[in-house]
């Protein structure tokens, strides 16, 4: 049985597909969300827009469509809905891109990020959440990859952009004592996720009988982590009962955790069936 809570909560990036998920789980425990989007078109809006319907279905949903970059209008909407709790998801994703287009990321990865912990700030946010990645690790050789590990030498601009909001975040902790929790995401997969993400694409490869896309030469391995364990660990973060969560080398309100559960082609290509496929991964 799910527990009620009575939070309210601000989440941006609400039509993602992260940020669907969260925000269905919220308000399906009882919390009042304020979700925020700007409709990016870095892949086929229509799932957004979709997402954005069905959570619109819930009393407890209210939905703003904002750009993050205006100042303004943030600051504006959360002194309106004055969030206990606000969970940062939006910025623009994808590794590849960033290597031919890196200025389209300074916006939302950074005038974005530096928007929200301002906002927060002025309007004395008792927790921000914010989504990292896992791609601050570079080409660490560590494995597996941990929250000890260096992260100074990001191998992709939106890995860049990570890390500084990564370092946003601790300097804000530090000279104002904003409770911030930065969560390094391992690629999040799931229901309604994002149609490039390498899931889709390889399932779509082996019902097609098309030959898999491999990088590396095949040899290189990834964590995976499936979209309920991703906001599970949210859930838990947002419940933890600690006034304060203390980094132990900074002493300062923040923290940083890894979001991984299991890796993974082979599970998909022994377990899908064109038959048995639900209709809402057809669609």
């Amino acid at each position: 049985m799910t527990k009620k809570q009575n939070y309210k909560i601000i989440i941006t990036g609400a039509a993602g597909f992260i940020g669907f998920h969260l925000a269905n789980r919220l308000v399906s425990m009882g919390n009042t969300v304020l979700g925020i989007d700007n409709f990016d078109e870095f892949y086929d809006t229509n799932y957004k827009e979709t997402r954005w319907n069905l959570l619109s279905e819930s009393r407890f949903f209210k939905g703003e469509r904002l750009n993050i970059a205006n100042n303004d209008r943030l600051l504006k909407k959360l002194k309106e809905f004055s969030p206990s709790i606000l969970i940062h998801l939006a910025a623009r994703p994808g590794v590849r891109q960033g290597f031919n287009e890196p200025l389209s990321y300074v916006e939302s990865n950074l005038l974005g990020m530096a928007n929200v912990l301002e906002c927060c700030r002025q309007i004395e946010i008792s927790h921000l959440i914010y989504a990292s990645s896992s791609s601050v690790y570079g080409n660490s050789q560590n494995k597996p990859s941990n929250e000890a590990q260096p992260t100074n030498q990001p191998l992709s601009f939106y890995a860049a952009t990570k890390k500084a909001n990564e370092s946003m975040a601790y300097a804000f902790s530090n000279l104002y004592k904003i409770r911030t929790t930065g969560l390094r995401f391992f690629t999040i997969y799931g229901p309604w996720g994002r149609p490039d993400m390498a899931i889709f694409k390889f399932t779509e490869s082996i019902l097609s009988g098309s030959p898999i896309t491999l990088y590396g030469n095949g040899e290189i391995s990834r964590d995976f982590t499936y979209i309920d364990d991703a906001i599970e660990s949210i859930i838990r973060i947002i419940n933890k009962k600690n006034a304060i969560i203390i980094d132990k080398e900074s002493d300062k309100p923040q923290s940083i955790y890894d979001v991984k559960k299991n890796k993974f082609i082979d599970i998909i290509n022994k377990n899908v069936d064109l038959n048995e496929i639900d209709e809402e991964y057809k669609s």
